[in-house]
């Protein structure tokens, strides 16, 4: 199983998110590695958050895959 997690983060002009993710298996398991670091800058905490939830509803969906 792997679960996501948001990392919000204040930067000049709002907030933008990063996603980690963490699995239940294997060498790197229950150690949170980071997935993907939003762009977007967003007025506000709840925005950022709102669009990380997307995201990580997309990556679920299988629309996104990590290259790395």
């Amino acid at each position: 199983m792997v679960r996501y997690s948001i990392e919000l983060q204040p930067v000049r002009d709002g907030w933008v998110w990063g996603i980690d993710q963490e699995v239940d298996h294997g060498p790197a398991a229950h150690i949170p590695s980071r997935y993907e670091d939003g762009e977007t800058v967003f007025p506000t905490a709840a925005a950022a958050a709102a669009d990380a939830e997307r995201r990580i509803a997309e990556i679920r969906a299988g629309k996104h895959r990590r290259l790395t």
